[in-house]
């Protein structure tokens, strides 16, 4: 498996954990509202969206964008991801 598949995986499992943990959290703690629960479903939609968006860099390289233009965009949807994962961790713990 690449690097660029393991850091999508382990992505697609971070936020299905997220979303778990998420309703674990709030059946336990009970005092979230549904308007902050379903704010965090959103941003787990939009993470997962930029997963995907992590596979389609490489089809643009395959269509013929240089190496070090899909490189650098890579990079910074790596950056993107990991800020999102980031604040949705502390948004969980803070139900």
């Amino acid at each position: 498996m690449t690097g660029e598949r393991k850091r999508i995986r382990r992505g697609r499992l971070l936020a299905g954990a997220l979303a778990i943990g998420m309703l674990g959290a709030v059946t336990d703690a009970g005092a979230a509202s549904m308007q902050d629960i379903k704010a965090i479903q959103l941003e787990i939609e939009k993470l997962r969206a930029m997963l995907e968006s992590a596979k389609e860099l490489k089809a643009l390289e395959k269509a013929g964008l240089s190496h070090s233009d899909t490189s650098r965009m890579r990079k910074a949807l790596e950056a993107k991801i990991q800020r999102m994962i980031d604040k949705l961790v502390v948004e969980i713990q803070g139900l």
